[in-house]
């Protein structure tokens, strides 16, 4: 391989993993209940509806925190109420990790913003780490969601392209095994964000996350062994020409 060659590629597979960041780091963030802070109030407990107070089951002088937290793709608004002292402010990037109660609701009996919202949260919160709340603010910009559909384009297209670059685009017997590869390692990537977030995946996607190393070696295997290709290609073509009389 010449050493543009390897340069593009190198380019290409730098390319390709920062532009898969986004819609991994999202993806697993929805899961998650990772929010952005669009909104805070703090209110006496005695401004909440009695079903909500009697949850908290404070004195009537103790400061309730509200939080209006929208998802910044699908921008689907929740509010959460907390007794906790945080110090959160707008354009947090929040997880909540403990929820007493979870309600969907009608907002014109809990108008706390002067905004609609799917459901009333009662919970604790902390901040993600900067690296996650820097994906999901830029998410959050104008060109956000368009953002975020490139990066899902690619995470399910360019494996295929990356693939495909390196067997010089031609379906090799070793391609197979490579795209799966390359597949896996997004998916183990993947499961290995949502289980810092405690969300556990299902045992088909982590079995198949780990078998990237096994994918790739066999690619490898197959690679070297030219041979197999060159009796691959000889057996398909002998089909079809006795298909094609």
């Amino acid at each position: 391989m010449s050493k543009r060659r390897l340069f593009v590629m190198l380019l290409f597979f730098l390319c390709y993993s920062l532009s898969v960041v986004p819609y991994i780091i999202h993806s697993n963030s929805e899961k998650a209940g990772i929010y952005m802070v669009s909104a805070v109030r703090e209110i006496g407990i005695d401004e909440i509806p009695e079903d909500v107070r009697s949850i908290f089951g404070e004195e009537e002088s103790e400061k309730i925190t509200v939080y209006l937290i929208e998802n910044p793709i699908s921008q689907e608004k929740n509010v959460m109420l907390s007794a906790s002292p945080h110090s959160f402010v707008k354009d947090d990037v929040v997880e909540i990790y403990d929820t007493v109660t979870e309600w969907f609701v009608d907002w014109h009996a809990y108008d706390f913003f002067g905004e609609s919202f799917s459901k009333l949260i009662i919970g604790s919160a902390h901040r993600v780490s900067d690296f996650e709340a820097y994906v999901e603010r830029m998410l959050a910009s104008p060109i956000g969601a368009v953002i975020y559909e490139i990066s899902k384009f690619s995470f399910f297209i360019s494996p295929l392209l990356l693939a495909f670059y390196i067997s010089e685009f031609r379906l090799r017997l070793w391609t197979i095994p490579l795209i799966l590869s390359i597949y896996a390692a997004e998916v183990m990537v993947s499961n290995i964000i949502a289980q810092l977030h405690g969300v556990m995946a299902d045992d088909l996607s982590r079995y198949f996350g780990y078998s990237f190393i096994i994918l790739a070696f066999l690619s490898a295997v197959l690679r070297k062994r030219g041979d197999v290709d060159v009796k691959l290609y000889e057996i398909i073509s002998s089909a079809l020409s006795k298909f094609s009389r």
